[in-house]
């Protein structure tokens, strides 16, 4: 099984509680009931060793993503795919197409980037971040609720 950056996975995890007749008692009953959930598990399901390949990552297209979180207050992340280097610009714009903030204006390298927006200084409210690198340009929408 591969999983590459940006794609969506489920965990899943258990929270377990035990009562015995007094602390100590409850702590063994917790140790017990902690084994058989672990058995539950390995027998039922498999695990996956996530390593971070980053590195060796080479997208196949450009990729604009969703920010996270979003809304957002006030910071949030965005994430884009570049295919090859060239000149890439990342800017925020408000409701009437003011630019108000310009992320990324530079020659950057095939990869994915992420870029922290900070929207501290600005009105609550809608927002659109643009991307655009060669003949790509996708935009998309973010909410600040303060």
């Amino acid at each position: 099984m591969n999983i590459n950056p940006g794609d969506t996975q489920t965990i899943v995890f258990a929270q377990i509680v035990s009562q015995g007749i007094n602390n100590l008692n409850s702590v063994t009953k917790l140790k017990q009931t902690a084994a058989y959930v672990k058995n539950v598990f390995d027998n039922n399901f498999t695990t996956v060793d996530i390593k971070n390949n980053a590195e060796n990552f080479s997208p196949d297209g450009f990729k604009l993503r969703q920010n996270f979180p979003n809304p957002f207050n006030p910071e949030t992340v965005i994430s884009y795919e570049l295919p090859f280097t060239g000149f890439a610009e990342l800017s925020v714009y408000d409701i009437l197409g003011n630019e108000v903030a310009e992320l990324v204006n530079e020659k950057q390298s095939a990869g994915r980037y992420e870029v922290k927006f900070d929207g501290s200084n600005i009105a609550s409210g809608v927002y659109f971040y643009k991307l655009t690198a060669g003949n790509f340009s996708e935009t998309k929408r973010m909410v600040l609720i303060r």
